[in-house]
């Protein structure tokens, strides 16, 4: 390659890199400026700006809805720009913001996208499932973008883990993505909860999750670094066994009822559901005789089956 065709190569990826620089708005010429070398450095928000069209309009809309201030503010619904004590360096977004989404596939871009801009599917909340940073006070279903990250990022990791235990299941494409269908059909057959995911995304420890998500351990699970983490692997195979080996469904409420005209307790009656564990009963104790020191003649007794 000769001299002068280097140099138009050099300055054309120069000036990408420069582009990418500006739109993201994320580098602080005095502080982080000098540290940008090249496309290592900025991996991530090139991969974002060359997301397919449908993927990267949502980014788009995004970084210019931050930078104008106009995304809502999930503890007082308004626009953030409308808030109190809102400053103009909120609009911009640190390096560390795009750095956190490493190993994150094209999809997963996406979805995140969407969830900063309000517009997840179905969803009836006014403000956004993700915000850029943490809320002031705690809101119900919303999270900051690092803590949606990682978990999104844990459930992957758990997933694969998942599948290496049991190979015959494809939860991910080779494309690095949930088969969703897949997924949903596996989760109803053995009763998968948000709890599963709660309990599998924070029993094993912080430090086996930062080593799967070294570039040298992303391609590892669980089985191969037993000798760092033997507990995690005995737990995920512990768990699948669990799940592949569910008790009958036997939820019901015991009740004791009252006959009003003779002011006496009943004998008792036990409704079982057998199609759907229990969840909520609702009860009418309108014609509950009240006894002297306010004790009602109402005997409740739940049996409910309850599995992570």
């Amino acid at each position: 390659m000769n001299c002068a065709l280097r140099y138009v190569l050099f300055s054309c990826l120069q000036n990408f890199l420069n582009a990418v620089i500006e739109r993201f708005q994320n580098i602080n010429p005095e502080k982080d400026g000098a540290s940008i070398k090249g496309c290592a450095d900025l991996k991530n928000e090139i991969q974002i700006i060359t997301l397919p069209d449908r993927l990267w309009l949502h980014w788009d809309r995004f970084l210019t809805k931050h930078g104008e201030g106009d995304l809502i503010d999930p503890v007082s619904y308004k626009k953030c720009k409308e808030t109190k004590g809102f400053k103009p360096k909120d609009k911009f977004l640190t390096k560390e913001f795009f750095k956190h989404m490493a190993h994150f596939t094209d999809i997963d871009f996406g979805v995140c996208a969407q969830h900063l801009l309000g517009e997840t599917p179905d969803r009836l909340a006014v403000y956004p499932k993700v915000s850029v940073g943490k809320s002031r006070i705690l809101v119900a279903d919303n999270m900051a973008h690092r803590d949606w990250v990682e978990r999104r990022k844990r459930k992957k990791i758990v997933l694969q883990d998942l599948m290496a235990i049991k190979p015959a299941l494809k939860f991910i494409n080779a494309a690095g993505d949930v088969d969703s269908s897949l997924w949903k059909s596996w989760k109803e057959r053995h009763r998968f909860s948000s709890a599963s995911w709660d309990f599998l995304t924070t029993h094993p420890s912080q430090e086996y999750f930062k080593r799967r998500l070294r570039n040298d351990a992303w391609l590892k699970r669980a089985s191969d670094l037993s000798d760092t983490f033997p507990e995690v692997h005995f737990m995920f195979q512990r768990f699948m066994k669990l799940k592949y080996n569910l008790p009958k469904r036997a939820g019901g409420v015991q009740m004791r009822g009252i006959d009003v005209i003779n002011k006496a307790l009943v004998t008792s009656s036990r409704y079982v559901y057998q199609q759907h564990a229990v969840n909520l009963a609702v009860l009418d104790v309108r014609e509950i005789l009240r006894l002297k020191g306010g004790h009602a003649a109402l005997e409740i007794k739940p049996v409910l089956n309850y599995l992570v």
